[in-house]
């Protein structure tokens, strides 16, 4: 039953992209999906590191939170609970405060979602960095807000710390891809000089982190080329239609239009990075997929009628069919299907795939 309930609710939220209800319905369905989940692939282990937190090896943040939640006596089925309750409530806060079309963007994110929920900490993580965004724009010390979430999203995951390098997205009006070359030039020959040399200027626990994900041969990844992809499909829309002076934009929809697209131009950097850490492309491109969301939403909201609006919604579409076949070569047995077999409220089959 939960399994169709979700494809009536997806298709909905295509189709009514405006409705309030349909977008908090789908956002409650993926909450009694994730917080009353009894297995996951990653499950077992973060329950244990639940109940014996004090020997994890986590960030204080996280740790913290797991704390907190063994004072209160709370099972790690219930922290999972309130947990999940805090990352999809960040991410239904910015869907409902700022993108026009709710129940297009929960049905978007619930695909982002199906792959994000079983890295327990890295979804926070992500969730806090997209609220950085949001807390940059919305606030007059725009970079101190966006430091400061994200700072508190590395302590959920040290991995977070690369949100730091997209500071300069906050500069006022958009980066020219010109101006932006004597930016990522030096830093890549900065990272390329890091990572070859990694063991004179890392610690000990970040260099045990990089060998667990760190690939053998330097090489272009498909993730690359698909960031790659996306950034272009970006830089297309943000010429032909908000470059357009027939386009009339609210202020603060441009504002988020002006960082988004400047943190996909500095994203180019992270093709570099993907070459020695392919593992990391997966996680960054979900939290890019869920900002280049609310872009092209935007666009196709506001782009006239005619080439600017068939602009906008293709590259809608493509983002939408990029992010499904992410899904689709995933490690589903581990992930989607567990959350659908393995659930206190809509059923328990106690499904565990080496046993099927």
């Amino acid at each position: 039953m939960e399994f169709i309930l979700t494809i009536v609710l997806f298709v909905a939220g295509l189709i009514f992209r405006k409705s309030k209800f349909i977008a908090f319905a789908l956002f409650v369905l993926m909450w009694t999906l994730w917080g009353w989940n009894t297995w996951n692939g990653d499950y077992d282990a973060y329950a244990s590191s639940y109940q014996n937190i004090q020997y994890a090896g986590y960030e204080i943040g996280y740790k913290t939170l797991c704390n907190i939640g063994n004072l209160l006596g709370l099972s790690f089925q219930e922290f999972l609970i309130a947990y999940s309750f805090i990352v999809l409530g960040i991410i239904a806060y910015i869907v409902f405060k700022y993108v026009p079309w709710p129940a297009f963007a929960a049905s978007v994110y619930l695909l982002i979602f199906l792959q994000e929920f079983v890295y327990v900490r890295y979804a926070l993580a992500n969730s806090l960095a997209v609220l950085a965004i949001y807390a940059g724009i919305t606030h007059r010390n725009k970079k101190s807000w966006y430091i400061g979430v994200v700072l508190l999203a590395v302590t959920i995951h040290y991995a977070a710390l690369i949100y730091l390098m997209f500071v300069p997205a906050f500069r006022g009006g958009v980066l020219s891809l010109r101006k932006s070359a004597k930016y990522l030039i030096p830093a890549a020959l900065v990272v390329l000089v890091v990572m070859n040399f990694s063991e004179l200027f890392l610690n000990s626990y970040i260099l045990y982190k990089l060998s667990r994900y760190a690939a053998e041969e330097r090489t272009i990844t498909n993730s690359a080329l698909l960031l790659l992809f996306i950034i272009i499909m970006v830089i297309v829309v943000y010429s032909k239609v908000f470059k357009s002076k027939t386009v009339d934009i609210p202020y603060k929809h441009k504002l988020a239009v002006n960082v988004i697209y400047n943190i996909n131009i500095l994203s180019l950097l992270l093709i570099v990075v993907f070459a020695y850490v392919p593992y990391y492309a997966n996680r960054f491109l979900r939290y890019l997929f869920i900002i280049d969301m609310i872009f092209f939403i935007i666009a196709a909201f506001y782009a006239a009628k005619g080439v600017q609006r068939r602009y906008a919604v293709i590259s809608l579409i493509g983002l939408i069919l990029i992010i499904g076949l992410f899904l689709s070569i995933s490690t589903v047995e581990y992930t989607v299907i567990p959350l659908y077999k393995c659930n206190l409220i809509w059923g328990n089959e106690f499904y565990i795939p080496e046993l099927v």
